[in-house]
């Protein structure tokens, strides 16, 4: 007695296992909806890894996704048909779709039926006398009226019937996972064949990426590498989180189904342990019948738990690939780092030493160059190199090798030479302007026609002070000429003084009579003019000797010569004479005197007619 009671204990309790759920339906959509979210998430990971081990992985990672997915609907449709059988078993389906079409039908009846007896009535009023067409005709009025609100209710019916199939459709557990099922991303999920092209198209074009070496890389290439790298890890972390919670879930999910497995083996164990001390067929018949629905039950409950645990093993197959991926972005990240740390620290370094040599060159400048201009000029074309260097450097350093640096600079040359093509040609005329036999502050020059006296030589322009006046005579105008360096690039010469001289050549000319004695006259005005030279005459000489030592050659003496040719007017004795530029007038009127005196002298030069001394300008 004490046994059978247990049997019905274990078989009350087995009926209130029976009528509650174990995963309800909305446990079963919120489940779907966050798997499909998940496998979402994994196929938006970024891909774009260079490491071939990589490629294998992201791949078996989306492989191992879709079999999560596919594990997760089956487990939801099996869950559905579970739900369905205890919901036919306990609580019978809502017969609401069966009786809108039995009222359908006996709304199309009755509409049928009236029709038939107004036709009925129409004929009776056709044959009718005039004592009962009256009541015939009131009949039919009636008999019109309850048609007209029979067919208004029998489309009131119809619509409410269309729109209870179309609801019976597409509600419903198995009706929601169908339609997710149906969306956008689950059709390539649920699918168990990958397009082989586009796999090999994948892994074909990773592999060509998985060709760039960091070792080979730029420091631009390093660095893009380094954040790619880590948003890539983040969205692992991220997917790995997201994994571990959907495990955690499947987990929660499989708790109460276990638990009611494991009850239902405890029952059976002791339906199997009295069966054998029972001796009444019909308590024996019970148990039979008993053990025949625990057996249906365990079925119907495991039927969902082996895709549900599937699922759970794929997930677990794709946490670990996720690892693996992880620990070799993570492995990358730290090779690319490193390359990215060497190339920042030779950078550093040959930035460093570049500036300890600049620094070097202009202490040495500053000690060894006496010359202010040419310090200034050494100052400035050190500047100069060591940007330019510097720029070098830093491109070279940034770019993935040097067929990429010179592909750039080649293009950016191009540009600068078209665009820069008139300051390029000022600045390479510039270190012309400015060498051994160049320009200094102080120069006199003549450019396009313009003398002047140079005020600054500049990297692209040249200043001179402009002068205005003939021969001797020139003063300045309060004006200053700009030219562009690339002026001597031009047909039009450029004139300057010689360089280490502040002389010119001057000359005296005397036009003597045919009679004259052209030897005694020419002694006579050379020794009067050497009388006014010589109280100037170191100055010239030193001059002179400083303009050999510049140019390396031996020149004639820088001393007073005469010549003299033939005219219609007589024969003209010239004297040729250095003077210094600032000194220019006033040794003029010198010799002029010189040659006035010389001429009055015994025996008195014979002149010819309407001749006096002149001078000459640059000769």
């Amino acid at each position: 007695m004490k046994r059978f009671c247990c049997l019905l204990l274990a078989a009350a309790a087995f009926a209130a296992q029976s009528e509650a759920p174990d995963i309800s339906g909305p446990q079963v959509i919120d489940h779907l909806n966050r798997t499909i979210a998940w496998y979402q998430h994994v196929s938006a990971a970024d891909q774009s890894g260079n490491a071939p081990e990589n490629v294998l992985l992201a791949e078996s990672v989306h492989q191992s996704a879709k079999q999560v997915v596919r594990r997760a609907f089956a487990f939801a449709r099996a869950q559905a048909a579970v739900l369905a059988n205890q919901k036919g078993d306990g609580t019978p389906q809502t017969e609401q779709p069966r009786t809108l079409e039995q009222t359908a039908a006996a709304a199309n009846e009755r509409v049928q039926n009236l029709q038939k007896r107004i036709d009925d009535l129409n004929q009776q009023i056709a044959k009718a006398s005039k004592r009962t067409i009256n009541t015939l005709l009131a009949q039919r009025d009636m008999l019109n009226a309850d048609l007209s609100f029979a067919k208004v209710a029998q489309s009131g019916i119809t619509d409410m019937l269309k729109f209870a199939s179309g609801a019976e459709k597409g509600s419903g557990l198995l009706g929601q996972i169908n339609l997710l099922a149906g969306s956008d991303s689950m059709p390539a999920a649920l699918s168990d064949t990958t397009p082989a092209a586009n796999t090999a198209a994948n892994t074909q074009s990773n592999n060509t990426k998985s060709q760039d070496h960091p070792e080979t890389a730029g420091i631009a290439a390093l660095l893009a590498d380094t954040f790619r790298l880590l948003r890539e890890r983040s969205q692992i972390d991220s997917l790995r989180d997201e994994t571990r919670k959907l495990g955690d879930e499947i987990v929660q999910l499989r708790a109460p189904v276990r638990a009611k497995l494991r009850d239902l083996l405890k029952q059976s164990d002791t339906y199997a342990n009295t069966a054998l001390d029972q001796t009444d067929p019909a308590a024996l018949n019970t148990q039979r019948q008993q053990l025949e629905r625990m057996a249906a039950r365990f079925k119907a409950l495991a039927s969902p738990i082996l895709p549900l645990s599937e699922q759970g093993l794929a997930l677990t197959a794709t946490e670990g690939a996720l690892s693996q991926w992880r620990d070799n972005t993570g492995q990358r990240l730290q090779t690319i780092l490193g390359y990215l740390a060497f190339r920042l620290c030779t950078l550093l370094a040959g930035v460093v030493v570049l500036f300890i040599v600049s620094e070097v060159v202009r202490r040495a400048t500053v000690r060894y160059v006496r010359d202010t201009r040419r310090r200034q000029q050494f100052v400035l074309i050190r500047r100069f190199i060591v940007a330019v260097i510097a720029t070098i450097m830093v491109v070279i350093a940034s770019l993935s090798g040097i067929g990429s640096f010179a592909t750039i600079a080649g293009f950016v040359t191009a540009g600068l030479a078209v665009a820069l093509q008139n300051v390029i040609l000022s600045v390479v005329a510039y270190f012309f302007l400015i060498g051994r036999y160049g320009l200094r502050t102080g120069d006199r020059v003549t450019v396009s026609g313009i003398t002047g006296e140079v005020i600054e030589v500049g990297l692209v322009r040249l200043y001179l002070m402009e002068f205005a006046g003939t021969g001797a005579d020139l003063h300045s105008t309060g004006r200053v000429a700009v030219f562009s360096n690339s002026v001597i690039f031009q047909p039009s010469a450029l004139i300057k003084q010689a360089p280490g001289t502040e002389y010119v050549w001057h000359g005296v000319a005397v036009t003597l009579a045919f009679e004259a004695n052209l030897e005694q006259a020419r002694e006579r005005m050379l020794s009067a003019v050497e009388s006014v030279y010589n109280t100037y005459k170191q100055v010239i000489q030193a001059q002179h000797a400083a303009f050999e030592r510049a140019v390396n050659t031996q020149l004639p003496d820088a001393s007073p010569t005469s010549r003299a040719h033939y005219t219609d007017s007589g024969i003209e004795v010239i004297v040729r004479y250095p003077v210094e530029i600032e000194d220019v007038s006033r040794v003029d009127e010198k010799v002029i005197n010189a040659i006035l005196q010389e001429i009055q002298k015994e025996p008195a030069l014979k002149l010819a007619p309407s001749s006096y001394p002149r001078t000459l300008g640059t000769t």
